[in-house]
């Protein structure tokens, strides 16, 4: 199933938790604010390559309105 053993996987284990968590909180953050997850990050996806690099926090589940979708 999994191609790497669990000892190559082992040293990038702190970094894959750190990515679930915060992937995790923005889930729960969506939910806190009556969004559906799935819309949010679809919204996310179609929008981030254009996307400034300096308005990246514009993306972030309380600032993004999906009323109009």
């Amino acid at each position: 199933m999994f191609s790497k053993s669990a000892t190559e996987l082992r040293p990038k284990l702190p970094a894959l938790l750190e990515d679930a968590a915060m992937l995790y909180l923005r889930i729960g953050t969506c939910r806190l604010n009556n969004m559906a997850p799935e819309k949010w990050l679809r919204y996310v996806i179609e929008h981030i390559q254009d996307w400034p690099a300096n308005w990246i926090r514009d993306l972030l589940p309380w600032k993004v309105d999906l009323s109009a979708q």
